[in-house]
This record gives structure tokens, sequence and C-alpha cells, in this order.
């Protein structure tokens, strides 16, 4: 083995080991690991967030998170930046941790984003029939109608359940952040919407 494939074998080695070091005592300490998670989230800490991730997910204690964001910070731009992108990069895996309840997600957003300016806005959404069918939604919506259509693609690729595609015409009071930067650099231009705002919710 070459002596850059060694160093590249004990980095990796390396990386895993401070994770397990980190999750662990992430494990020990709930609380102070949830009050240390929205400097980690500015910081963009990759292996930090990864092993609070796994930490989170074994405590159930998203909602517990999410309520500190929301209710026990002062108001945070950059904090809000750091959320969405966030959500943006691991919404799947807090989907399920939340159980698809959102709201508190939607508070601490709309918490540290400034306030949506533009105009009420046509969206789309690939959405579980199940879920339409019982008024609930997710809040990750996009303009762009293909893009609808290739999430609902991976629902039924995953067997979710039937799916459909939905439109709603999204007020500027229901919208609580346009895409991010990373969220356009994948095309998939993602509105984070209030499920709980919306006035009208079609078939498409």
């Amino acid at each position: 083995m070459s002596s850059c494939r060694r160093s590249r074998t004990s980095s990796a080695g390396n990386v895993v080991k401070i994770r397990s070091v980190i999750y662990e005592q992430w494990l020990q300490n709930r609380s102070g690991a949830i009050s240390a998670f929205p400097t980690l989230l500015v910081e963009g800490d990759h292996d930090a967030l990864s092993s609070a991730i796994d930490a989170f997910n074994e405590l159930d204690c998203w909602a517990e998170v999410l309520n500190y964001i929301a209710n026990e910070l002062r108001t945070d731009l950059t904090l809000g930046d750091a959320l969405l992108l966030f959500w943006t990069i691991h919404g799947f895996s807090l989907g399920e941790a939340l159980n698809g309840d959102w709201h508190l997600l939607v508070e601490a957003l709309r918490k540290h984003l400034p306030a949506y300016s533009g105009p009420a806005i046509w969206l789309y959404r690939g959405e579980l029939r199940a879920r339409h069918e019982t008024g609930k939604y997710g809040i990750a919506w996009t303009p762009v109608v293909e893009k609808a259509r290739q999430y609902l693609g991976r629902r039924h690729g995953i067997g979710e359940g039937p799916s459909l595609v939905l439109a709603t015409l999204a007020l500027p009071e229901a919208v609580i952040a346009g895409p991010c930067g990373h969220s356009k650099d994948i095309g998939d231009h993602e509105y984070v919407l209030d499920p709980r705002m919306l006035l009208e919710v079609r078939i498409l």
C-alpha cells in the first residue's frame, strides 16, 4: 500500500473515531448537545453534525432541539440560513424523526429568517395520496412541475404508496422562505411553506 493510500485510510479511520467520540458525548449530555447544536449549524462542522443527527435520532429529541431554537434563542439570521441549508440537505431523515409534524421546524425557521417579501406563487409537490386525503402536507414545494413529478417517482420507487402531484397558490404569509443557494444549485428551487396556512390544494 502506498503512503498516500495509507494516509487516506488513516484519515478516514480518524474521522470515524472522532464521530464516535462526539456521538457518545451527545448521548451522555442531552441538554448540552441541544444547546450546542445551533453553533454547530452556523459553523458547518460536518463531522459533529453527523454525530449530532445520529445522537438526536437515538435520543428521539428533535422536537426539543427545534423548540430550543424556536423559543429559547434570539433571532439570528445566520442561524436561520444555516438551519434552512441543514433542512434542505437532511430534510428526509428529519421528517421521519418528526413523524411528518413540521410545525416546530416551521416556527424555528420563521423565528430566524426574514419575512418573505415576494408575491403569491403557484407551487407544486409530489405527495402521498393518504396524506392529501387527511390534509397533511410537507413543507417543501417547488415552482417546477417536473421536479414535483420527479419526487413523485421517487415515492413510487421506494414503495411509500399511491402518490399524486399537488398544486397550491401560496400567499406570501404562507411562505417561510424562498429557495436557498443549495436548492437552486441542484435544480429543486424549493420554497418552504407553512402547510397550516394553505388555503387550497389541488390535484394536478
